[in-house]
């Protein structure tokens, strides 16, 4: 996740509900990378585990925030999500 920057859990990914508290739940402050940053957070506490079946699927289309609104703004978070993380 931090070297190619890809944020895999998705949809199917689940944790204890201890753990969401713990951490805070995801940042609201976060537009474009609230799962990513949560996710990086989450990995600090514990291992991950992969199932290898298909629990949920997503989609993508032309206008998601994560696709439409792909600018300067998210490029910036980017860089302040991962600067937050290695403080």
């Amino acid at each position: 996740m931090l070297v190619d920057f890809n944020c895999l859990p998705g949809p199917g990914s689940i944790f204890r509900t201890e753990i969401f508290r713990i951490l805070g739940g995801r940042d609201i402050k976060v537009k474009f990378l609230s799962d990513y940053e949560f996710w990086i957070r989450l990995g600090q506490v514990g291992e991950f585990k992969r199932i290898p079946k298909n629990l949920a699927y997503w989609r993508s289309h032309a206008e998601s925030t994560t696709i439409k609104e792909r600018s300067y703004g998210m490029a910036l978070e980017r860089i302040q999500v991962m600067e937050r993380f290695f403080q």
